[in-house]
């Protein structure tokens, strides 16, 4: 699946297909390339995720994994993306994954969980705590609590905090 996505480097993407006991969930994990190093390839595979996300589908949905965006979060709401003012394109394919997703039936998690008066964050550069570690889902899977687990970071296991999510267990229908 990673072939439908678009992206410049489909090893950047795994896909796969969860049996579960209410049916099938597609769960697509990411690395986004950091676009200090790396320039549009960061926005290209953005905009591929995007494209291929964005559709409606039967089956629900995760995407989860490192970002490298945002920059900011403010309190209340606004997303600061690492576009320059000037460049719309660049600012529109980080917008269009971070929030555009939502109107394709795909939240971020976190936010839908804790709003933007708690300001979370998953890695600190430079002294900067920013969020880049995301999970997205269909409203069906219905997510219940959202957390980064900081102990990880700061045990130096990875520079990164993984979030743990928490979703509501929906029994099977009966046939």
């Amino acid at each position: 699946m990673p072939a439908e996505f678009g992206v410049p480097w489909r090893e950047r993407v795994l896909s796969v297909q969860i049996s579960h006991p209410t049916g099938t969930i597609e769960l697509h994990n990411t690395h986004v390339p950091p676009g200090a190093s790396n320039g549009w390839t960061k926005i290209r595979h953005l905009e591929g995720l995007y494209r291929r996300l964005a559709s409606p589908s039967m089956v629900p949905r995760l995407l989860v994994g490192d970002l490298n965006t945002p920059k900011y979060e403010h309190l209340d709401g606004a997303v600061e993306t690492w576009a320059d003012k000037r460049d719309k394109r660049w600012d529109q394919g980080e917008r269009n994954v971070l929030v555009g997703l939502a109107e394709h039936e795909l939240a971020d998690v976190y936010r839908s969980i804790h709003g933007y008066t708690v300001a979370g964050f998953s890695i600190v550069m430079r002294g900067t705590a920013r969020r880049y570690d995301h999970v997205f889902c269909s409203r069906s899977l219905r997510p219940v609590s959202a957390q980064y687990l900081h102990q990880h970071r700061e045990s130096e296991l990875s520079d990164h905090a993984p979030i743990l999510v928490d979703f509501a267990l929906i029994a099977p229908v009966p046939g």
